[in-house]
């Protein structure tokens, strides 16, 4: 079922304002979608965003609101606004979002040029650029070690898993996937030094032993809290944001 945003989006901020004869009722509508063959987000939100194309990180508008769930793309969204808030000698674009937790999943860096003699019926396309919460820069490292690597689990979530069964492979482009431990899957990473964030993973739907399915959602609950990574000799352990160890792993022996 495709994620929906509601008959109509809470506009939560305005700045600034022309003149009142200007003012008049307008509908911005329009369908958010991404390429990647990746799932959206838990507790997801839908942000968008009116921008002055000369001060596109100042947003003039923002409207938000939760995604369905289960959802997928594309995602819809209609909002009503005044349109005295808009100066005729200014270029205007929209800004869309998709956000997890306070941290942004999906953007469109370039804001779409918006036309105010049609504003409905709008195509925004999102990529995947995972955006930690924290404004703290991360600390510069070498992050290439642990690419084009067959990367196995030997422990996940501090429990000891047989190897082989839980893998994960990030190539240089940070697509990413392997097996869960019953089924093969593919998500995508976003690594800025020690920092790494993987999307909720997509996976096949085959099935396992109970164990091993078991042992698959708690490997895919841990890659999606995943926010850092180090090497300890040759372990690759992957933390949350609190810094624990989520999964042990080593190079794949086949």
């Amino acid at each position: 079922m495709r994620g929906v945003l509601g008959l109509l989006l809470a506009l939560l901020g305005v700045i600034g304002a022309a003149p009142a004869a200007l003012a008049a009722s307008l509908t911005i509508s329009g369908e958010v979608t991404y390429l990647e063959r990746i799932a959206l987000p838990p507790q997801g939100i839908l942000r968008i965003s009116l921008v002055d194309m000369t001060q596109p990180e100042q947003p003039r508008i923002k409207a938000e609101g939760a995604i369905a769930s289960p959802g997928q793309v594309p995602l819809t969204f209609r909002f009503n606004l005044d349109d005295k808030v808009i100066a005729t000698d200014r270029s205007y674009g929209l800004r869309a979002e998709i956000l997890s937790a306070g941290e942004v999943w999906f953007r469109n860096d370039t804001p779409l040029p918006l036309n105010f003699a049609a504003t409905e019926g709008l195509k925004v396309l999102v990529a995947f650029t995972y955006t930690p919460a924290s404004s703290t820069p991360p600390t510069p490292v070498d992050h290439t070690p642990i690419l084009d690597v067959i990367w196995t689990a030997t422990a996940i979530a501090g429990v000891p898993v047989e190897p082989e069964q839980s893998t994960i492979s990030i190539a240089r482009d940070y697509r990413a996937g392997g097996r869960g431990g019953c089924n093969s899957y593919f998500t995508q990473a976003s690594i800025t030094g020690s920092a790494i964030a993987f999307s909720p993973p997509a996976a096949t739907r085959m099935a396992c032993d109970e164990p091993l399915m078991a042992q698959e959602a708690v490997f895919f609950e841990a890659l999606t809290a995943t926010r850092n990574w180090r090497l300890v000799d040759t372990t690759l352990e992957l933390l949350d944001a609190e810094g624990k160890v989520r999964v042990n792993l080593v190079r794949s022996t086949r």
